[in-house]
């Protein structure tokens, strides 16, 4: 099984929202992996990368925030030795991943994921979002990355199903923005329907480019998309009038 979750903002760590009690409930349900594979949006490269760290440092990459964000600590491990099977097993499916060390963890996967698993109890291997893979080198990319979950590891692609900041209202439970709801509608009927594979051309759903003037928030939806499996929304709501924080499933098991 892979997993898409919106981290909308950093925040989410902090405001007990319901997509915030949603993570922290999933956590509780979902079988234990032996590891997390992540995909940020906040983690861009010019080519591909595995980061092979041992133990995660946090990087705060956001400004104006409550001071509890900034000392939030989650001293999380990672998976060396997973790492290097990850970009050796790349390497065998046409792609050139480099290994890297030391960066940390972006908000857009610790904030998502230390609500998930509060004791950091799973390692993480961090995966970053190439800025030269089109929408279907991705949906590759992840067709080869789900590989590993047949081993028992947990694929996630962390993002937004929508952000477009400059509509985003002072309020967290603010109205929804009317372009939201055609999006997401339109979104849902693709990744439900026969042909999910449709999803690599996104930019033809309603208001997709005011929802996503950048595609980063996006793109790792591709990635968890392309697991083999039932697609399940299992959770919706909106946050800021039009932050959309849906958290979508790919494959079985979905729930323990």
């Amino acid at each position: 099984m892979s997993l898409f979750i919106s981290h909308g903002a950093p925040t989410l760590l902090l405001n007990e929202t319901p997509a915030h009690r949603f993570l922290k409930q999933l956590g509780g349900e979902l079988p234990r992996p032996k590891a997390i594979i992540v995909i940020s949006a906040h983690w861009e490269s010019d080519q591909l990368q595995v980061d092979h760290t041992a133990q995660h440092d946090l990087i705060y990459d956001f400004r104006g925030f409550p001071k509890e964000l900034y000392e939030f600590k989650w001293p999380v491990n990672g998976d060396p030795a997973l790492a290097e099977k990850i970009q050796a097993h790349l390497a065998a499916r046409g792609f050139q991943a480099t290994l890297t060390s030391g960066r940390g963890l972006d908000h857009g996967a610790w904030v998502p994921l230390a609500l998930l698993d509060s004791n950091a109890a799973i390692p993480i291997v961090p995966v970053s979002l190439p800025v030269d893979y089109d929408e279907r080198a991705l949906w590759a990319l992840g067709k080869a990355l789900s590989d590993f979950e047949r081993e028992g590891y947990l694929l996630i692609g962390t993002g937004s199903l929508t952000h477009n900041l400059r509509a985003l209202s002072p309020n967290w439970n603010a109205p929804s923005h009317p372009d939201v709801a055609p999006f997401v509608d339109g979104l849902k009927e693709i990744l439900e329907g026969a042909e999910r594979e449709r999803i690599i051309n996104w930019r033809a759903l309603p208001y997709a480019r005011n929802h996503h003037p950048s595609p980063e928030h996006f793109l790792p939806l591709l990635i968890a998309a392309a697991a083999p499996g039932k697609a399940q929304r299992l959770h919706q709501s909106i946050e800021y009038g039009a932050l959309a924080m849906d958290c979508w499933s790919f494959g079985q098991p979905a729930l323990a």
